[in-house]
């Protein structure tokens, strides 16, 4: 994954308990910021809708 690239939310599988992140799920986005730690697996997204999240990437899906 990379700055730039298009994303769908999947927090189907549980990924994550935070109740504002699951109810993105299905939401394009476009990966606006790397994570911050190379650990790190979280990225910055920004929605269709605007709105700004963290998610893991685990959470998200690339679309081609």
């Amino acid at each position: 994954m990379k700055v730039g690239d298009l994303i769908k939310v999947n927090t189907e599988r549980g990924a994550t308990l935070i109740t504002p992140a699951t109810l993105r799920h299905g939401q394009l986005g476009v990966i606006v910021g790397d994570p911050v730690l190379p650990e790190d697996r979280q990225w910055k997204v920004r929605l269709m809708d605007g709105e700004l999240f963290w998610f893991d990437d685990f959470e998200m899906e690339v679309q081609q």
